[in-house]
């Protein structure tokens, strides 16, 4: 039997929405899912197989693994703002101080929790599997940043917090 084509656009209306299609020289490598300041945003982490540069990666250092998660939106396939960097400092396989840098920018507004805004997100679960996988979840208050074309940041005074929630799921490149 058939669908009519009634039934299968109440399929496909009722199907979930795609994650954004990036151009071919992009893979998504994971996702962040954040709440900044009660607006829900998706970006995604991405392997640039052109560049071979991943935006999920972990350096050893002195007996610290620094890992570093970058994601963007997506427009017109390519990477665009906002984007996102988390910044977590892992000892022994657990997240060093329980707390993660999150910088936040779009085209006109910078939001950080990290120790130039004074006040890093905190970890509220976090795992890495041997495979790669990296669930990191986060809480905190991220304060309006002044930032100039060099990317260093300095708090705005008188700037008001603005609270943060995300979890991030993806895939470190082996």
């Amino acid at each position: 039997m058939r669908p009519t084509p009634l039934a299968l656009a109440a399929l496909l209306a009722a199907a979930p929405v795609a994650a954004q299609e990036f151009d071919d020289a992009y893979e998504v490598i994971g996702t962040l899912e954040l709440t900044l300041g009660g607006e829900d945003h998706t970006l995604y982490a991405l392997n640039d197989t052109e560049r071979d540069r991943a935006y999920v990666t972990a350096q050893d250092s002195a007996g610290f693994t620094i890992v570093t998660i970058s994601a963007v939106a997506e427009d017109d396939g390519r990477p665009a703002r906002p984007f996102a960097t988390l910044l977590a400092t892992l000892e022994d396989g657990a997240v060093a101080d329980g707390t993660v840098s999150v910088d936040w920018r779009t085209e006109d507004r910078v939001l950080m929790a990290n120790s130039d805004s004074g006040a890093p997100a905190d970890v509220t679960d976090f795992s890495r599997g041997d495979d790669g996988a990296i669930t990191l979840s986060f809480s905190g208050e991220m304060q309006p940043m002044e930032s100039g074309d060099d990317m260093d940041a300095s708090p705005i005074e008188g700037g008001t917090p603005v609270a943060v929630e995300g979890t991030f799921t993806g895939t470190l490149p082996q």
